[in-house]
């Protein structure tokens, strides 16, 4: 389990080959007109195979829920 840093990036060292699911969730200000805002909850998933000694970069798209 972890976080991102404010750019939206998680960095960790796994020393075994694995699959890692991956779940992301996010809130952003939705304005519903010119006076109220509210906020708007995203979600996405996704599953990546882990290497000893790789690097892996994987994007997820995190829609509206």
């Amino acid at each position: 389990e972890g976080y991102t840093n404010d750019d939206g990036v998680f960095e960790w060292t796994f020393k075994y080959e694995a699959s890692l699911d991956i779940l992301v969730t996010a809130t952003r200000p939705y304005f519903v007109n010119d006076t109220t805002m509210v906020e708007m909850p995203y979600k996405g998933t996704s599953q990546v195979k882990l290497e000893p000694g790789e690097t892996v970069e994987v994007i997820v798209l995190a829609l509206p829920e």
